[in-house]
């Protein structure tokens, strides 16, 4: 027997309007599991798209989202590594080039330099040196992908920092010793998921700052037994395997190209603006006014699905665009689905018990 629904899922009318492979490879999903799969589709999506980028109250971003789903226990969380398996093949790819390159420089010269290879998914186990110098050697950006509660605490505690100007790709640098690393623009997606209990843990030690920058899915009922044989469709790892290939090679080609940049138009901006005023007028008359800040970050972070969603729309169609337009329909369904993460933050920030 199922609890309440607290949180609304994500309607299937959004999901007939997504770009191909969104549709494809949430198509045998249902329910909360569809939209778990969906919200870290689209966290891991933002770590591959390195060429993009767009310009927001004057300042130029990128496409890369913080992402992070709390479910009860046993309910299916998951389902993350599924879309982790999109980028598995370009992490590989650029671990093994700049391996054999790694190689073939001690072979010339016979001098080690660390880290000895780039990567795409970066682990979290790791001092804040290999954090600064992995992601100052990925131009591409990197991508940390993680549901152990107690790792995901390690790197709040030690990597906030990091997490919150890379959010709005801010300038960090590092000093130790005679080791000096400056990151003028950091490109961090991250993919998260815990228990609800964990997550309060987590974000009350971190605070509402952080919390706030977070594309974040929740729910607390428990959902029935899933019957792991209904499926018969063998070919379901496929779909993840295909798009992981040609997303590898989209990645090394975009990566060293000219950067394209995204734009709204005139009438999506003025719509933009108007529709995160209400939320805002709405927030300040019947919410906490600390969720003010909520509402400033989910703007930048629709600003960002649009450039996802039309970056996929593209791909979709194998267009090479001068310039990176959304289209009204792909605007329209975004403001759908941001509405939805709108509810599910506003039902995180009260989970916190967060006070004016």
């Amino acid at each position: 027997m199922e609890r309440q629904t607290k949180t609304p899922l994500i309607p299937n009318k959004v999901y007939k309007n997504l770009p191909l492979i969104l549709r494809d490879v949430t198509r045998d999903f249902s329910g909360r599991e569809k939209d778990m799969l969906l919200t870290s589709s689209l966290g891991v999506l933002s770590s591959l798209l390195p060429h993009i980028c767009g310009y927001y109250d004057s300042d130029i971003v990128y496409p890369n989202l913080h992402t992070f789903i709390t479910v009860p226990i046993a309910s299916g969380k998951g389902v993350i590594m599924k879309a982790r398996s999109l980028v598995d093949i370009t992490n590989e790819a650029i671990i093994s080039v700049s391996t054999s390159d790694y190689e073939f420089e001690m072979k010339r010269n016979n001098k080690v330099v660390t880290p000895c290879f780039d990567l795409k998914i970066l682990p979290v186990n790791i001092n804040s040196k290999d954090f600064y110098s992995f992601m100052a050697r990925t131009d591409g950006g990197l991508l940390i992908i993680e549901s152990e509660a107690d790792i995901i605490k390690f790197m709040m505690d030690n990597f906030s920092h990091i997490l919150k100007k890379s959010f709005h790709h801010e300038p960090i640098s590092f000093k130790e010793e005679d080791f000096y690393m400056n990151i003028e623009k950091p490109k961090l997606s991250l993919v998260l998921s815990s228990t609800q209990e964990q997550y309060k843990s987590i974000m009350n030690s971190a605070g509402n700052d952080l919390a706030s920058m977070f594309l974040t899915y929740s729910f607390d009922e428990v959902t029935k037994f899933k019957d792991v044989f209904a499926n018969k469709d063998k070919n379901k790892r496929g779909v993840f395997e295909y798009y992981s290939e040609m997303l590898k090679d989209k990645y090394s080609f975009s990566r060293y190209g000219d950067k394209l940049e995204f734009e709204l138009t005139e009438r999506q901006k003025r719509i933009f603006h108007q529709h995160f005023q209400d939320k805002q007028t709405y927030i300040l008359n019947k919410e906490s006014l600390n969720f003010t800040s909520n509402n400033n970050r989910l703007a930048l972070i629709f600003f960002k699905l649009c450039m996802i969603i039309s970056a996929l729309r593209f791909v979709e169609e194998r267009i090479e665009p001068n310039k990176l337009v959304c289209t009204d329909a792909d605007f329209d369904n975004c403001l759908k689905l941001i509405d939805i993460y709108f509810q599910h933050s506003l039902y995180n920030f009260k989970s916190l018990n967060l006070k004016k």
